[in-house]
């Protein structure tokens, strides 16, 4: 195969993939709870859920977003009942965050999802040393645009 069709290849699964998994995510989160939440949503979720300092403008750094375009997801998410927002005690500048039982269950199920991905690569060893080591070169990778990108 010629480098250029590879590159193509290569980039179309790329694309293809993230696409895919966003999208599937997504649907299956609201098959399991017939409620609609996009998958961004989600991951704001999942962020605030893996942040020590559960502050706006901790988990907007760490999604590397404004604090204002935050604003908007977690306002929609307060509304449909998945966090909670609530002014620091110590600074009421702050706003803390938290995820509601409504929420963790949402979280539940895209850990569910997560798990069958891993499983499939699992239980299929002729792909899954390489695609490891693939995937910690493409991590490496990401992480040295992260610092040149990464705001």
């Amino acid at each position: 195969m010629k480098k250029k069709e590879s590159r193509e290849i290569i980039n179309r699964l790329f694309v293809d993939v993230f696409n895919d998994i966003l999208q599937l995510e997504e649907n299956f989160i609201h098959d399991k709870l017939h409620d609609r939440v996009t998958i961004t949503e989600v991951h704001v979720m999942e962020k605030i859920q893996l942040s020590e300092k559960k502050s706006m403008g901790s988990v907007a750094k760490q999604l590397m977003i404004t604090e204002g375009t935050l604003t908007t997801s977690i306002n929609r998410l307060v509304q449909k009942g998945y966090i909670e927002k609530r002014r620091d005690d110590n600074d009421k500048r702050v706003y803390l965050l938290s995820i509601t039982k409504s929420g963790l269950e949402i979280l539940d199920i895209h850990s569910k999802f997560h798990e069958m991905m891993v499983e499939e690569v699992i239980n299929n060893p002729s792909i899954g040393d390489n695609l490891v080591q693939s995937l910690v070169h493409l991590q490496d990778f990401f992480k040295g645009l992260k610092k040149i990108y990464g705001k």
